[in-house]
């Protein structure tokens, strides 16, 4: 999985928090790029965020973007049993044994 994603699923949930009242967000994950949404080390391992998000980095997410998009490695490693790709539209292909949309969504 690119960095990109779990640093937008660290984003999400910490602008979560601060919806929810929360002013401080504090994490202990061993994550390389939590600078870039703002994160800072407070003790040890632990790492902490002010939810007014003005030490947010987004030309670091953008270089971070950059850099997974160039490399194809990272992207397509979502694929059944026999190598099929399953781009996240078509999750219910999953286990079914056929081609068809129709029959995996429970149309006939």
């Amino acid at each position: 999985m690119p960095d990109t994603v779990t640093l937008e699923l660290v984003r999400i949930a910490t602008h979560a928090a601060c919806d929810g009242g929360a002013v401080e967000v504090m994490t202990d994950l061993d994550l390389e790029h939590l600078a870039i949404a703002g994160f800072h080390p407070v003790s040890g391992k632990r790492m902490v965020v002010d939810t007014a998000f003005l030490s947010e980095d987004p030309e670091g997410a953008d270089g971070l973007l950059r850099d997974a998009l160039a490399d194809p490695g990272l992207w397509g490693r979502d694929c059944d049993r026999e190598g099929r790709y399953l781009p996240p539209s078509d999750a219910g292909f999953i286990g079914s044994g056929t081609d068809d949309p129709a029959h995996d969504l429970g149309s006939t």
